[in-house]
C-alpha cells in the first residue's frame, strides 16, 4: 500500500501490529511497523489519518506487557504525549498488567494514582487487573483488602493499597463512584486460595457468591470449576460431583474444563468405574470430550495397571475423531515399556511417526530405547538408537542411561562400555564448542560403567572414568568399590606359577590393578609411601 501511494489508516496498520504481537516470534515485527508508521507520518497534520492514536499505542503497549519489556513500555508512554495522544482506561490497565508481570508491586498503586489524576475513570476490569496483580504476587492479604473495600463501597482505594508500603500520599485521591465486586473479581481470589492450598476458603467463598445480592457477583461456570478443582485436591469427590448438579440446578451450564477437572479427580483416586460413568454424563449433555479428556482416561488406566483399558480408550478417542497428542502417545508408550511390552510400545511409536500433525521429539526416541532395554531386546534398541542418530537427534543422558542400564542386565559389559568413548567425546564437544546443547553425565550412567570395569577387571579403563568423574566433580563411593575390588579380586596377579612369559603379558594389567588399589585406598606394590 505504501509502494503505490497509500496512506494505510490506523485502523488498518495497527490491527497488523496487533496481529503480529499475538506470535512472540514476530514481537519485533510488529515494534518496527509501529515505530516506521510513527517516523513517517511524523511533522505531518494532526488530521492525518495514519498518525497513531490511543488504540494503535494500546495495541503495542500491549505487546510489551506480554513481553514483560516495561523500559519499553515507558518510553511509548512518553511517546503519546508527542503525538497528542491521551491514555484511555485500556492504558493504565496495560500498564497494571505489565507491572504484575515484571513483578513490580511497588509500581501497582501509581498506575491508580495518575489514572486518578489524569481524570480517566476505572472501570471494572481495572479491579479485576488489580486483584490478579496481587494474587500473582502472592499477596493475598492486600488482594482480601481491595475487595473487602469494594463490598463496603470504599472510594479511597489509593490510601489502602498504599498502607503496607509505609509510603505518604501526596493528596487524597478518591474513585470517582464506588464498584462492587463482580463474579470475576471473586472467581480471581479464589484461584488465589486454591494455587495456595487454602482450599475451605475457596468452598467459602463459593458459598458467600451464592448469597450475594447483586446477580453480577453470583458464580459462573469457572468458579464451579475453581470450586471443584478444591473438592478434588481435598480428595471430596461426592462434594466435587455435588458442586456439578448444583450447576445444573441453577441451569449454569458446565463445559469441558469442568467436566475434565472432575474426571482428573477420579482418575487420581482410581475410581475408573466413576470416572467412565462421568464421561458418558458428559457425552449426554451435549459436550464432546476433548484431547484432555481422554489423555486423564487413558493416564487413569495406567494408574490401575489397566493398560489394555488405556489402548481401548486411546482407539476410542481415534474412532470419535479426536486427534491424539503427543503426551497420548507418549504416556502410552511409557505405560507399555514399563510393563515389560516393547512390542507394543514401538507400535504406538510408529503411529506416531504416521501422524503429521506430531512432531517427535527426543523424549519418545529415549522412551523407546528405555523399553526395548528394560525387556533385555538389545539388539532393537540399537538399531533404535542408530535410525535416532540418522534422524538428527543427538542423544541424550536418558539415551545412555538406558543402553548401559540395558547392556549390564543382558550381561553384555563389553558393549556397554563402547559406549564410554562417545560419551566422553559429546561432553568434548560440547566443552570446545560451547554450543547450547547440555550433555554432562550423570552419576547414574558413569558409576555403573566404573562399576563394570572392576567387575569385569578393566582397571586401567576405571581409573580413567574416575579421573574424568574427579574432573567433574561428580562424588565416588570409594568404600563400595573396595568392598567390591575385596569381594572379587582380592588374590588377582597373586599367582607364583604363573610362567615368566605370562608374567610379562599380564604387567600392564598389574600396574593397573596396584593403581585402583592405590586410589581406593588398599595396600598396594604401586606406591609403597
Amino acid at each position: 500500500m505504501l509502494e503505490l501511494g497509500f496512506s494505510p489508516h490506523v485502523k488498518v496498520w495497527s490491527a497488523v501490529v496487533t496481529h503480529l504481537g499475538k506470535s512472540s516470534q514476530h514481537s519485533h515485527l510488529a515494534f518496527q511497523l509501529f515505530h516506521d508508521m510513527c517516523n513517517s507520518v511524523k511533522g505531518v497534520g494532526k488530521r492525518n489519518q495514519m498518525r497513531p492514536d490511543t488504540g494503535a499505542f494500546n495495541a503495542i503497549l500491549n505487546i510489551c506487557a506480554a513481553n514483560g519489556n516495561m523500559a519499553r513500555a515507558e518510553d511509548l508512554i512518553k511517546e503519546m504525549g508527542l503525538f497528542g495522544v491521551r491514555p484511555d482506561v485500556l492504558t493504565y490497565n496495560i500498564m497494571i498488567k505489565l507491572y504484575a508481570r515484571v513483578r513490580r508491586e511497588d509500581l501497582i498503586a501509581g498506575v491508580i494514582e495518575k489514572m486518578l489524576g489524569d481524570n480517566i475513570e476505572p472501570c471494572i476490569s481495572t479491579f479485576c487487573s488489580l486483584v490478579a496483580a496481587y494474587v500473582g504476587f502472592g499477596d493475598l492479604e492486600k488482594a482480601e483488602m481491595l475487595v473487602q473495600a469494594m463490598r463496603e463501597d470504599k472510594r479511597d482505594i489509593c490510601s489502602i493499597l498504599r498502607q503496607s508500603n509505609q509510603a505518604t500520599l501526596q493528596r487524597n485521591l478518591l474513585l470517582p463512584r464506588s464498584y462492587r465486586p463482580d463474579h470475576r473479581i471473586y472467581t480471581i481470589l479464589m484461584k488465589g486460595y486454591l494455587h495456595k492450598g487454602r482450599l475451605r476458603d475457596v468452598i467459602k467463598m463459593l458459598r458467600a457468591m451464592q448469597d450475594e445480592d447483586d446477580p453480577n457477583s453470583h458464580p459462573n461456570e469457572v468458579t464451579y470449576t475453581t470450586a471443584i478443582s478444591a473438592f478434588v485436591k481435598m480428595g471430596s469427590m461426592d462434594e466435587a460431583h455435588a458442586v456439578l448438579r448444583e450447576m445444573a440446578t441453577t441451569k449454569m451450564p458446565a463445559n469441558v474444563i469442568t467436566y475434565n477437572s472432575l474426571l482428573n479427580g477420579y482418575c487420581r483416586s482410581q475410581k475408573l468405574h466413576k470416572a467412565k460413568v462421568l464421561m458418558q454424563e458428559m457425552k449426554d449433555a451435549g459436550i464432546v470430550p476433548d484431547v484432555v479428556s481422554y489423555n486423564t482416561l487413558i493416564n487413569g488406566f495406567i494408574c490401575i495397571n489397566d493398560n489394555m483399558g488405556a489402548l481401548a480408550c486411546f482407539d476410542e478417542m481415534r474412532n470419535a475423531g479426536i486427534d491424539p497428542s503427543k503426551i497420548t502417545y507418549t504416556t502410552l508408550m511409557k505405560a507399555f515399556g514399563i510393563n515389560g511390552q516393547p512390542v507394543i510400545a514401538a507400535k504406538i511409536f510408529e503411529e506416531m511417526q504416521k501422524d503429521l500433525k506430531i512432531k517427535i521429539d527426543i523424549v519418545a526416541w529415549n522412551m523407546l530405547i528405555e523399553s526395548y532395554s528394560k525387556a533385555g531386546m538389545m539388539e532393537h534398541a540399537k538399531k533404535v538408537f542408530q535410525q535416532m542418530k540418522e534422524k538428527g537427534f543427538h542423544p541424550t543422558v536418558a539415551t545412555y542411561g538406558s543402553l548401559v542400564n540395558g547392556f549390564v542386565r543382558a550381561q553384555k559389559p563389553v558393549e556397554a562400555l563402547a559406549l564410554w568413548p562417545e560419551i566422553k567425546e559429546r561432553t568434548r564437544e560440547k566443552c570446545v564448542g560451547g554450543g547450547t546443547e547440555s550433555f554432562v553425565p550423570d552419576l547414574g550412567i558413569l558409576d555403573s560403567l566404573v562399576e563394570i570395569c572392576v567387575r569385569a577387571a578393566f582397571f586401567k579403563r576405571a581409573l580413567e572414568i574416575l579421573a574424568y568423574m574427579d574432573e567433574l566433580k561428580i562424588p565416588v563411593s570409594k568404600r563400595k568399590y573396595k568392598s567390591l575390588f575385596m569381594k572379587l579380586h582380592s588374590n588377582i596377579y597373586t599367582s607364583k606359577h604363573a610362567s615368566r612369559a605370562r608374567q610379562e603379558r599380564r604387567a600392564a594389567k598389574r600396574e593397573a590393578a596396584e593403581a585402583f588399589k592405590f586410589w581406593a585406598g588398599l595396600r598396594n606394590d604401586y606406591h609403597t609411601s
